[in-house]
C-alpha cells in the first residue's frame, strides 16, 4: 500500500505540473526587483517611484500590490512566465506601464475557476514577452471580504522553456504524501475503529481537501468545480473544521483523566464556536467565519493546556508527551502565521512552513497516538502483574479462610456431640434425688447455661460462614408477625422486662426461621447491655402508603453515657464494647443480623443518644 501511494503521488505530480516544450535559455539574462506599494490615500493613480518602497508586504487593509521593475540585458525580446502564487487569490490583476499609465493585460484568479489560461497547480501563470531594457509591471491582488485575512504571497519570473516546474513538482509530492497520510489512516482505522482513530482520519482528509483546493489541483481534475462554493465556502469550512478537529482529539486524550466540569463546558463551547465559524461561511459570513478560525486556533491551545492541566490520575509519561505535541502544534502554526505576514514576496518560507504543518499535524497526531498507545499498554502491564499479585494473594487468603472455616466446622460439629452429652446428663442429674439438695441446682443451672452460650455462639458462626457461602436460602412462607413475637417473649427468661406494642396482627412473607434470629439476638442484646431492671420496648409496624409498602419492628432500651457504641464498628463482626468485655457473647450478633436483612432484602438501622438506642428493622413489602 505504501509503494502504491508513492507511485500514486509521484504519478499526480506530474500529471499537474504545467510544462513547456520551448527550449530553456540562461535566467541571467533576465531580471525582477519587489517592491510592495501603499494604496494612495486620494483617488489619483498609483506612482510607483513614490508609493511603492516596501521590501515586506504591508499589513494594512485594501488591496496588495506588487510593483515589478523586470530587466532585459540582452538586445532581444525574452519570452518569460510571471507566476503569482499561491492559487487561493480569488483575483490576480496585471498591469503594463505604456505611456505613464496603467494599463490592465492580464486577469486571472481563483474565482475564475479551472478553465481560466493562467490556472496551474499552485498558482497562476501568465506568459509574457519582454523587450530589451526595464519594463515596469504592477500585480495587483484586489481585497476580498470571503479571502483570509492573513495571507501569503509570491511573485517570481521563470522561464518559459523550462520543462519542470520546481515548486509544483514540490507541490504534487506533497499533495501525494498527504493522499499517502490519508490511505494510511484509513487503514488503520479500518484495523482498529476507535473514537482516536476515526478523528484522526477527518483531521488528514480535511487537511488534504484544504491543500487541494487552496492549491488548485482541485480545479485542475475537475475544471467544473463553482469557485465560490468550493474556493470559499468548502475552503473555510475545511480549515475550521482542520482546526476543531486538533481540538478534538487532544479531548480524546484527555478527557479519561478529567473530571473538571469547566473543561467540559469550555469544550463543548469550542466546538458551538466551530459550527458557528461553518454557518457564517455558507451564509457569506466570510469575515466573520475568518476571525473565527483564529479564535479557535488560539481557543484548541488553550484549553488543551487546560485540560492537562487539570486532568487526574493521567501517568507523567502521557501528560509530557501531550504537552510536547500541543507546543510543537503552537510553534507551527503560529510560525506560519509570522512567516506570512514578514514575507518578501520572492521566496516560498511560508509555504513550505505550511506544507510542514499539512504533514506534521496528522503524523505528529498519529506519532502522539502510538506513544499514547505505548504508554496505556505500559500502564495495562503494570497493572495486569498488580492484579495478578492481589488475585493470587486473594485466592490464598480464600484458600486459608476455606482451610480455616473447614477446620471450624469439624470442630463445631466435634464440640457440639460433647455438649449434646453435657446437657443430657445435666438433665439427668437434675432430676435425680442427689440435684435437688445445697448447692447443686444452681451450679446445675450456671452448667446448662454455659452450655447454651457455647451451644449459640457455635450456631451464630455457622449461619455467619453459611450466608458467606451462599449456602443458605431464605424459605418464604406467609407469617403472622405478632404471633411470633408473642412466641419469643414467652420462651425469655426475663420476659418480664419485655413490652410489646402492637394493635393489630398483619401477616408477612418471610423466612420464620431467619427473622426469629435477628429478633433474637436484637433482643438478647437489648437485655444484655441496658440497665439493670429497665424494659426492651418491641414495637412492630406495618407502612401502607400509596408510594411505599413497607413492614419491619424497633426494638429500643435505655442506655448510660457511657455504654455509647462505636458508630464506625457497631455492625463489625466480633465488635464489642470495651467495657462488656466480661459479659458472655461472641461479638456476632449485629453482624449476622446486618447479614440476614440482606439476605432477606430489607435493611436495618439505629439511632442511639446517651440516654437510648433504638434499632430498626425494615422490608419492603413484595
Amino acid at each position: 500500500m505504501i509503494r502504491l501511494s508513492l507511485l500514486l503521488s509521484m504519478a499526480l505530480a506530474a500529471s499537474l505540473v504545467h510544462a513547456a516544450p520551448s527550449p530553456a535559455q540562461p535566467e541571467g539574462l533576465v531580471t525582477m526587483d519587489v517592491a510592495f506599494c501603499v494604496a494612495p490615500p486620494d483617488d489619483r493613480p498609483l506612482r510607483a517611484q513614490t508609493d511603492c518602497t516596501l521590501r515586506q508586504k504591508p499589513t494594512q487593509e485594501g488591496p496588495l500590490q506588487a510593483w515589478l521593475r523586470i530587466g532585459n540585458a540582452t538586445s532581444e525580446p525574452q519570452r518569460r512566465t510571471l507566476v503569482v502564487s499561491p492559487y487561493y487569490h480569488n483575483t490576480v490583476e496585471i498591469y503594463r506601464l505604456a505611456s505613464g499609465s496603467w494599463v490592465l493585460v492580464e486577469t486571472g484568479g481563483a474565482s475564475l475557476g479551472g478553465h481560466a489560461s493562467s490556472a496551474s497547480l499552485g498558482g497562476h501563470r501568465f506568459a509574457f514577452t519582454f523587450p530589451a531594457g526595464e519594463t515596469q509591471v504592477l500585480v495587483r491582488i484586489p481585497s476580498d471580504p470571503s479571502a483570509p485575512k492573513v495571507t501569503h504571497f509570491r511573485v517570481a519570473l521563470e522561464d518559459s522553456g523550462n520543462p519542470f516546474n520546481k515548486e509544483q513538482v514540490l507541490l504534487g509530492l506533497h499533495i501525494g504524501m498527504l493522499l499517502m497520510v490519508c490511505l494510511l489512516m484509513l487503514m488503520s482505522w479500518a484495523v482498529e475503529r476507535s473514537v482516536l482513530q476515526f478523528r484522526l482520519l477527518l483531521l488528514t482528509a480535511a487537511t488534504l481537501l484544504c491543500v487541494l483546493i487552496g492549491s488548485g489541483a482541485l480545479y485542475l481534475l475537475w475544471p467544473g468545480a463553482s469557485p465560490h462554493w468550493w474556493g470559499t465556502v468548502i475552503f473555510g469550512a475545511s480549515i475550521i473544521f482542520r482546526i476543531a478537529i486538533q481540538g478534538w482529539i487532544y479531548d480524546a486524550m484527555v478527557r479519561p483523566y478529567q473530571k473538571d466540569l469547566k473543561y467540559l463546558r469550555l469544550t463543548r463551547g469550542l466546538y458551538a464556536t466551530a459550527w458557528i465559524a461553518v454557518l457564517a461561511f455558507f451564509v457569506n459570513g466570510h469575515l466573520l467565519g475568518w476571525v473565527l478560525s483564529i479564535v479557535l486556533l488560539l481557543a484548541v491551545s488553550a484549553i488543551s493546556a487546560f485540560g492537562l492541566h487539570a486532568a487526574v490520575d493521567m501517568p507523567p509519561r502521557l501528560r509530557r508527551i501531550l504537552q510536547a505535541s500541543l507546543a510543537g502544534f503552537l510553534f507551527l502554526n503560529f510560525g506560519g502565521f509570522i512567516g506570512m505576514m514578514l514575507t518578501q514576496g520572492q521566496n516560498n518560507v511560508p509555504v513550505y512552513i505550511s506544507r510542514l504543518i499539512d504533514l506534521g499535524l496528522p503524523l505528529g497526531a498519529l506519532v502522539m497516538t502510538l506513544l499514547r498507545n505505548k504508554v496505556l499498554e505500559q500502564e495495562y502491564q503494570r497493572t495486569k502483574e498488580t492484579l495478578t499479585r492481589q488475585t493470587f494473594a486473594l485466592e490464598s487468603e480464600r484458600q486459608t479462610r476455606n482451610e480455616k472455616r473447614m477446620l471450624l466446622d469439624m470442630l463445631t460439629h466435634e464440640i457440639k456431640n460433647p455438649l449434646a452429652s453435657i446437657n443430657f446428663a445435666l438433665t439427668t442429674l437434675s432430676q435425680s434425688p442427689e440435684g435437688q439438695h445445697g448447692q447443686t441446682p444452681r451450679r446445675l443451672e450456671n452448667i446448662s447455661r454455659s452450655v447454651q452460650t457455647i451451644d449459640q455462639i457455635i450456631e451464630h458462626c455457622n449461619l455467619a460462614n453459611g450466608i458467606e457461602d451462599e449456602r443458605i436460602q431464605p424459605q418464604m412462607a406467609c407469617t403472622d408477625l405478632k404471633r411470633m413475637f408473642q412466641d419469643l417473649l414467652a420462651t425469655s427468661s426475663q420476659s418480664d422486662r419485655l413490652l410489646l406494642t402492637v394493635d393489630t396482627s398483619f401477616q408477612v412473607e418471610t423466612d420464620i426461621y431467619l427473622l426469629r434470629m435477628i429478633v433474637a439476638n436484637l433482643i438478647d442484646n437489648a437485655l444484655k447491655y441496658a440497665p439493670v431492671n429497665t424494659p426492651v420496648h418491641i414495637e412492630p409496624f406495618e407502612l401502607l402508603q400509596a408510594s411505599r409498602q413497607a413492614w419491619g419492628f424497633r426494638i429500643s432500651n435505655a442506655l448510660t453515657p457511657d455504654m455509647v457504641p462505636d458508630p464506625e464498628q457497631i455492625f463489625e463482626r466480633y465488635y464489642r464494647h470495651p467495657l462488656t468485655q466480661e459479659l458472655r457473647g461472641s461479638g456476632l450478633g449485629l453482624s449476622i443480623c446486618r447479614q440476614i436483612c440482606h439476605l432477606l432484602g430489607g435493611h436495618i438501622n439505629y439511632r442511639c443518644d446517651e440516654v437510648s438506642i433504638t434499632f430498626e428493622v425494615c422490608f419492603e413489602s413484595t
